[in-house]
């Protein structure tokens, strides 16, 4: 046998098994695509929208309430929250007035956005689901990322808000840690260009579906999990909350031109265990960041004449602040502080 011919059968058996491989993939791919689409058309069966569905013209946006009176309690979640996860506060608030969980753009029970993931281009589709909604001024509720977009709220749309409670607002210096660039560089970013086409790649050949099929699994019950899997394997849920990372830089400047909210009552609530070391840090740097914050805090409560906090939740973290029954309760109780403030005497 020459060399030659053992070099063409090599290569014959690289062309056979590339062939085979790619054939593998494909069928891979096809599965898991038809995977996500029957798992869409089941979602959509399932669990439809459980609240309204407000147009603003481009798309429409959900909001979900309960409960009569004003002011309108407006509640807005984190980075990759929705109205689902604000179960724990409609049924409390509901007994003594209007209260609305919404979703933004892509989350939820929403449609898809337009591409907007920077604050003032929430807090411009937000507006308009408020005019269209006719909910009046509101207290404006939010946790996380929610609580950035509060504050840039308020700021473009002050008369939209009567008052506000932010809970675990994004201190803007942690949103701008890993950016290396100028305000400038972070006002000219656009989109999440390839991380965005990925994630919805990832979805649509149904990864993202099978690598969340156990997500809540330990902390909620078993209806409330299976919406939250149906609503984290939507096709644009990944790709929005990607969105909205790669634009924290802009929505962090945006946050510090919001300094100012004169006379808007506003309580600053806090977690006492907002995070554990990472890395190489120790107890010890954990406690001083969290002075750091907490002092942070106190000054973006002082930014309105009528600001309180912060108060401090003890033993809560980030996310159970909002999930946990054990700190709804007096978190419920500092956003009636806060609507007590906003009504004029007679008020009932």
């Amino acid at each position: 046998m020459t060399g030659g011919s053992i070099g063409a059968r090599i290569r014959r058996f690289a062309r056979v098994l590339g062939i085979v491989l790619a054939a593998i993939a494909a069928a891979t791919a096809l599965s898991g695509a038809i995977y996500q689409e029957v798992g869409v058309r089941r979602d959509r069966a399932r669990y439809p929208a459980p609240g309204e569905l407000v147009s603003i013209g481009t798309h429409s946006l959900h909001l979900h309430c309960a409960g009569d009176g004003a002011p309108t309690v407006l509640l807005d979640a984190g980075a990759g929250g929705w109205s689902l996860h604000w179960w724990g506060f409609r049924e409390g608030l509901a007994r003594e007035g209007r209260v609305c969980a919404f979703d933004r753009s892509g989350l939820g029970w929403s449609d898809d956005g337009v591409g907007v993931y920077d604050g003032e281009g929430l807090a411009r589709e937000l507006h308009a689901v408020l005019g269209s909604a006719d909910t009046g001024p509101v207290v404006y509720v939010g946790h996380s990322l929610g609580a950035n977009l509060a504050q840039i709220h308020a700021r473009l749309f002050p008369d939209d808000v009567a008052g506000m409670v932010l809970i675990d607002p994004g201190r803007p210096v942690d949103m701008l840690e890993d950016f290396e660039g100028t305000r400038d560089d972070a006002a000219a970013i656009e989109g999440c260009g390839w991380k965005c086409v990925a994630a919805s790649v990832a979805t649509r050949l149904g990864l993202v579906r099978f690598a969340t099929r156990n997500a809540g699994r330990n902390t909620l019950s078993a209806e409330r999990q299976a919406l939250y899997h149906a609503g984290l394997s939507r096709q644009t849920t990944t790709r929005t909350v990607i969105g909205y990372l790669d634009l924290l830089p802009k929505t962090a400047w945006q946050n510090i031109d919001s300094d100012d909210f004169q006379d808007i009552p506003l309580t600053v609530v806090y977690s006492s265990d907002t995070r554990r070391p990472e890395g190489d840090e120790t107890e010890d740097d954990v406690a001083r960041w969290h002075r750091e914050v907490l002092a942070d805090m106190e000054t973006l409560a002082a930014r309105s004449t009528r600001g309180r906090g912060p108060v401090v939740i003890e033993g809560a973290t980030h996310t159970s602040i909002v999930t946990d029954t054990r700190f709804i309760g007096p978190v419920i109780e500092e956003i009636r502080y806060v609507a007590r403030l906003t009504r004029s005497p007679g008020d009932p």
